[in-house]
């Protein structure tokens, strides 16, 4: 019996985050938040109710919007391993393979994923690059359709 060297989604999805994870920070595991602050449930609903501008950005990968959660309102994804390069491209560029306008430096944008740890590492990254109010929403897509 000849057991199958091939990866599935899941397990190359992982592998890639991994990478990513190892390439930004040069550790092998994941990193604690360093810089973003969190919002909670009560206050996001509060921004998303708000005529304010909020960038809110959905890490997960495109195959696990909807399994089970759906996107948050108001919400965009751009998927994590795609954000470093994404943050680099040009603003028209960005729109055209995203769907949305790339937020300027300045803007309000929050991050988020499935359970906390994607939207972390998102929001760190978007600091590192230069974004000034950036926040995490670690409840995540769980803790908003589940609590």
């Amino acid at each position: 019996r000849q057991v199958s060297t091939q990866s599935t989604g899941t397990e190359k999805h992982w592998k890639l985050v991994r990478l990513i994870i190892i390439r930004m920070t040069g550790h092998h595991s994941l990193p604690e938040p360093e810089n973003a602050p969190v919002i909670s449930k009560e206050e996001l609903k509060d921004v998303l109710n708000s005529p304010n501008p909020v960038v809110l950005i959905d890490v997960r990968q495109p195959d696990e919007l909807n399994n089970p959660y759906p996107l948050l309102p108001r919400a965009n994804n751009l998927p994590l391993p795609e954000l470093s390069e994404a943050l680099h491209i040009h603003p028209e560029d960005f729109r055209e393979k995203f769907g949305f306008v790339r937020p300027e430096k300045d803007a309000y944008v929050i991050t988020y994923c499935k359970a906390g740890r994607r939207g972390t590492l998102a929001s760190d990254l978007l600091f590192k690059n230069g974004w000034t109010n950036v926040r995490v929403f670690k409840e995540s897509a769980q803790g908003w359709f589940e609590k």
